[in-house]
């Protein structure tokens, strides 16, 4: 999608970045051995974009990072021991979509609005401090200190309580074909309605229906031009 230009990806800085494909081998049936020996499990393929590049170590980048609370923490791929390094292959003979008129600009209006917003602006304040926690492993071994930093960081957890409470005025319905669903499964009902009701609280979405109002196809004629 991104490679294409088909669409705009909008998320965190990058995926996690496992670019490979395992298989598990069973090691009786390379023996005559009667108890189970266990299994291996190999590393057989990489996955590849048709720009060339893996997505191993690397992840897919978004066109548009937003932050969360795992912004500064390390739990990728490229923060495992002995993962695989990133490589490249021969580009795949593709061409770009170019779907979009003003794509770099919906792009850039969007970033300046995540800048600035305060709610996103808090949102990375608390990242910053959850990573400063996680970093954090020493402990005192006084009592009262200890005690003071329990309170202390208590007083800063209250800071970001809030952090994720977000409403807006959207609201969201469920397409057509599964209305006649919903009204013969009233699980599914339940379902539907609770998963509307928090789409209109993340602040997420919020910015993704501001990307997806500003962009503008381009006409069949305009991309055979191109």
């Amino acid at each position: 999608m991104q490679d294409y230009k088909r669409a705009v990806i909008m998320g965190g800085n990058q995926t996690y970045g496992k670019g490979t494909v395992q298989s598990v081998l069973p090691i009786n049936q390379f023996t005559k051995y009667d108890k189970d020996l266990g299994a291996l499990k190999m590393t057989i393929q990489k996955f590849y974009r048709v720009n060339g590049g893996s997505t191993q170590i690397e992840g897919v980048y978004s066109d548009i990072a937003m932050p969360d609370r795992y912004s500064y923490m390390k739990f990728g791929e490229r923060d495992l021991d002995g993962a695989l390094v990133w490589d490249k292959v021969k580009q795949a003979d593709y061409v770009q979509t170019n779907s979009y008129q003003n794509f770099n600009d919906v792009v850039n209006n969007s970033k300046q609005r995540i800048a600035t917003d305060s709610k996103f602006k808090l949102i990375n304040e608390y990242a910053k401090w959850l990573k400063q926690k996680q970093d954090d492993n020493s402990y005192s071994l006084n009592y009262k200190q200890f005690e003071e930093i329990n309170v202390a960081n208590e007083k800063d957890a209250e800071k970001f309580k809030s952090v994720f409470d977000y409403k807006s005025d959207l609201t969201f319905n469920s397409p057509t074909y599964e209305l006649s669903l919903i009204k013969k499964d009233t699980a599914l009902a339940d379902k539907r309605l609770a998963w509307h009701k928090n789409l209109s609280k993340d602040v997420y979405v919020f910015e993704a229906i501001n990307v997806l109002s500003e962009l503008k196809m381009n006409t069949k004629s305009e991309i055979v031009k191109q």
